[in-house]
């Protein structure tokens, strides 16, 4: 299923905002003006909430991969055996990711 993505383009990074003990990592990206927050998550400074933001600033790369994998394994190895729940695994998450199923 080929649909245009319309979430904002990559590259997404993300900054780390500290102050006494508290944290606000902004996902950000690039546009005209500079860099701006695109998401964000607050609370404690944490190994958890920086591999969060780390997870959610790799996203659109992560789309594209999965959106550029999925044809050629179609090809390469079918939809047989145990690779079709893994096809079907990175269909799910192209189609989550574009917002075409009701999965939040």
């Amino acid at each position: 299923m080929t649909q245009e993505n319309k979430h904002t383009p990559a590259p997404w990074l993300y900054e780390i905002a500290e102050e006494d003990g508290e944290a606000f990592y902004s996902i950000r990206c690039r546009s005209t003006v500079g860099y701006r927050t695109i998401a964000g998550i607050w609370g404690g400074i944490s190994d958890e909430k920086k591999a969060n933001a780390n997870l959610i600033a790799s996203a659109p790369e992560l789309l594209e991969a999965l959106e550029n994998l999925l044809p050629i394994a179609e090809k390469m190895i079918g939809k047989t055996g145990g690779v079709v729940c893994a096809l079907m695994q990175a269909e799910d998450a192209i189609n989550k990711a574009k917002g075409l199923t009701n999965d939040k």
